[in-house]
């Protein structure tokens, strides 16, 4: 086999294994950047032809032109916008080439800093944390988060504290969102319910609202009905399962039945760390992150999230925007909300049934 003016191959990996060890390690680095470039590029290439618009689902669209980036552009007849086969997708609106996205990918499979990844990939802390944020909700939106699989699950909650987006403790005019509450209680926490399968595959979902109802409705999406659920003697996991008529073995901690569990709990508690504070309302997508980073195991783990990573941001879908994402509300406030509209409809109960007296 010819390779270039290299001559064979044996002459190519003798010349590679005569360099110093970091002049070695330079040009393994940029030959796996260069590798993983093309397959981003060639997984952006073979998107398909769309058939229906985007926005409104409608089937009656036609080319119209190309774009400033010479992308092919259709035109929707049903809604009247034009969009291309990226609309809704990571590079729709991104000015940034591929080979920072790469960048990024490589330093995101290797659960990067922020700093870190705006140092390497050369953009700012800002644009670095909400490249961030659009590869998250891809690998929720595209269900790359490793499900769990297996005739026995281990399940239980948990609960972390509510915390608000930004660093407070540089405004002083900030006011908290709730009033301040002692330490101890599951009392206005945000309740995780955590699945762990066979081969360790977990996955993490948070509880709001209806604490049980939800819980049921989560467990029944995420597990099939004929597995066997384990879980503490007082985990309401086991109380949802059994409401569900699925198989539940309770166990006392001490009995170290649920030790992947708990495993997965730490290593949980470790990543969330990391981030010195989470923001209630991005939870679920650290949490994505942290199912689907756990999902590779083995020696090429490394390299095989970086494919699956390339592969799934080159043509994944994220079905965000920058001002869906900033608008988002808070745990807190979708509480207050909840209770002014249940008092209020108490109360026009209440005057229903005076009104009714009186007639």
């Amino acid at each position: 086999m010819i390779c270039g003016s290299w001559g064979t191959v044996d002459e190519l990996v003798g010349a590679v294994l005569r360099l110093d060890p970091g002049e070695r390690a330079g040009f393994l680095y940029k030959v796996e950047v260069a590798e993983a470039e093309e397959s981003f590029l060639r997984a952006r290439a073979s998107l398909p032809a769309p058939e229906r618009c985007p926005r409104c689902g409608s089937p009656r669209i036609a080319r119209r032109g190309r774009d400033a980036r010479r992308r092919q552009r259709w035109s929707c007849r049903g809604c009247g916008r034009s969009f291309t086969v990226e609309t809704d997708g990571i590079f729709s609106r991104s000015p940034l080439p591929a080979a920072t996205w790469v960048a990024f990918c490589r330093m995101f499979a290797a659960r990067a800093t922020l700093r870190e990844c705006a140092e390497v990939c050369g953009v700012s802390l800002k644009t670095a944390w909400y490249m961030r944020v659009r590869v998250c909700g891809c690998i929720r939106r595209e269900g790359a988060a490793r499900r769990v699989a297996g005739e026995v699950v281990q399940g239980d909650e948990a609960f972390i504290p509510e915390s608000a987006s930004g660093n407070h403790s540089r405004n002083p005019s900030y006011e908290p969102r709730r009033p301040p509450r002692r330490r101890g209680g599951a009392s206005g926490r945000e309740c995780l319910l955590t699945l762990v399968g066979a081969g360790g595959t977990s996955d993490l979902r948070l509880v709001r609202g209806d604490r049980r109802g939800e819980a049921m409705r989560q467990l029944g999406s995420a597990v099939p009905l004929s597995a066997r659920i384990e879980c503490e003697m007082q985990s309401s996991v086991g109380s949802a399962a059994a409401a569900l008529g699925m198989e539940v073995a309770r166990s006392y901690s001490g009995e170290r039945r649920l030790n992947p569990l708990n495993a997965v709990h730490g290593a949980m508690k470790g990543f969330l760390a990391r981030f010195r504070g989470l923001s209630s309302r991005r939870a679920q997508l650290y949490l994505d992150w942290f199912s689907w980073h756990s999902g590779f195991r083995g020696p090429g783990a490394a390299r095989e999230r970086l494919s699956a990573l390339i592969a799934l941001v080159a043509v994944g879908r994220w079905g965000g925007s920058r001002s869906r994402l900033f608008g988002e509300p808070y745990p807190v406030d979708e509480r207050e909300a909840a209770k002014a509209e249940a008092a209020a409809c108490s109360r026009g109960r209440g005057g229903a049934r005076k009104s009714t007296r009186t007639g």
